[in-house]
């Protein structure tokens, strides 16, 4: 059974234009915004350490779904497409965590996509967000045969004002993928 999708994100080239086109119908739309620095943990393909991204959130354009908007920064992510104007993912979360890279439920979720023929593509933690203390974990699955884009899983992590992330974790969460794949 496929998760209750609670999240469509899209890539941008220019966050300030494509929030004046949506605004543009003449409905006051609130975007949340921020700005994310994540290092990946797991790489299926060879790629920078880290990322940085602008994000912007809407809960009013689709109701019941969280819009969200990417601009990457710089580094490299598998949810930013070479397309200028582009759907990234459809997302959902599992259930927090405190601690750990891959721990219950996160693994559940990444074993069933295995499972089912979509393979891990990209295992990262966000370290920094200007709009909250909190951290995030977060995995793409690549469903493109299925759904024409990827799925993302989405774990919070404890807050923290601590951008340091050790070693050891990301070393965890990339031996218990690999082990997987």
């Amino acid at each position: 059974m496929l998760p209750q999708f609670e999240q469509v994100a899209f890539v941008t080239k220019d966050m300030a234009r494509t929030i004046e086109q949506l605004g543009a119908s003449g409905s006051a739309l609130d975007w949340v915004r921020d700005r994310v620095d994540a290092i990946h943990l797991y790489l299926m393909e060879p790629s920078t350490l880290s990322f940085q991204v602008k994000l912007a959130f809407n809960y009013q354009l689709i109701d019941g779904i969280e819009v969200e908007l990417i601009e990457l920064v710089q580094g490299k992510s598998i949810q930013i497409w070479d397309e200028p104007q582009s759907l990234s993912h459809l997302g959902y979360h599992v259930p927090d965590a405190e601690s750990g890279p891959a721990e219950e439920p996160m693994q559940e979720e990444l074993k069933k996509w295995i499972a089912f023929g979509c393979p891990i593509r990209q295992l990262s933690q966000t370290v920094l967000h200007t709009g909250t203390t909190r951290r995030y974990r977060y995995a793409f699955a690549d469903t493109r045969h299925l759904f024409g884009t990827y799925v993302k899983i989405i774990q919070r992590i404890a807050k923290s004002d601590d951008v340091e992330i050790s070693i050891k974790e990301a070393k965890q969460a990339y031996d218990w993928l690999k082990e997987q794949v």
